[in-house]
């Protein structure tokens, strides 16, 4: 065979190609994406996330909430931006870098199963007495289940236990718990109901999170690639840097993964 520069470019091409494709197919969403405001005051919340598998075995079960089996990182942050304040500051920001295996339960009664376990750590970047940070090792088990053609029930609390230093948040437990419960029925191509519940390990602090979503391309028939959100939190630790404080907010926006 004789290799020419044609030849030899659409190797490279085509070698390129696939290798691009081999990334994209490790990076994916994890937690929602979405950028929501409170009219009355005026505040922004918003977070990004995502996750990439840096490991995956030769042979793979069908994805369990669009993850494959594998080792992951993720990085999740969210952020509260107080914009009625003179300086428009952010009133608090948590940055929370993860790794997990997921595995997916070979299916036998159920629709889809499988878990997950690893470590994370969680800080709002402050120095001070406003500093926030602990780490901690968790275990998710995930179910989801096909109600009918449309509708669909996912469930997946996650059980977690706190690891080394807690001096700048000795109480966190007192008002995060140890089981976050987390659950949403969703509609394909329609309308999602998502909850987040925390309890503290005394059974006196809890906090509540629910998140209506709604496609935005059944409205706009295509135009806008995104989600109607509305936002509803009650309770306490809304933020890392006032996980000891109690509010009440609702918020609406859009959001591009839900």
């Amino acid at each position: 065979m004789i290799f020419t520069p044609r030849c030899l470019l659409a190797g490279l091409l085509t070698s390129g190609a696939l290798a691009q494709e081999a990334v994209l197919d490790a990076i994916g969403p994890y937690e929602p994406v979405y950028f929501l405001f409170q009219p009355q005051p005026l505040t922004a919340k918003f977070q990004y996330s995502l996750a990439v598998r840096l490991i995956a075995p030769p042979v793979g079960a069908e994805p369990v909430l669009g993850r494959r089996d594998g080792l992951y990182v993720s990085y999740s942050q969210t952020s509260l931006w107080d914009l009625h304040g003179e300086s428009k500051p952010f009133f608090d920001n948590s940055y929370r870098p993860e790794c997990w295996y997921h595995y997916t339960i070979p299916d036998r009664f159920l629709a889809h199963a499988a878990i997950e376990g690893g470590s994370g750590h969680e800080s709002n970047g402050r120095e001070g007495p406003l500093s926030r940070s602990f780490n901690h090792v968790f275990l998710r088990p995930i179910l989801v289940l096909d109600m009918n053609q449309e509708w669909h029930l996912d469930l997946h609390p996650r059980v977690k236990a706190y690891v080394t230093d807690l001096s700048e948040n000795r109480d966190i437990a007192r008002y995060r718990g140890y089981v976050d419960a987390e659950a949403a029925i969703t509609q394909t191509n329609g309308l999602s109901l998502a909850f987040q519940g925390r309890m503290g390990n005394e059974w006196d602090r809890s906090s509540m999170q629910a998140d209506l979503t709604y496609p935005l391309t059944t409205i706009t028939r295509g135009w806008v690639s995104a989600y109607l959100h509305v936002q509803v939190f009650q309770g306490w630790g809304e933020t890392l840097r006032g996980y000891n404080e109690h509010t009440s907010r609702g918020l609406v926006g859009v959001s591009f993964v839900r």
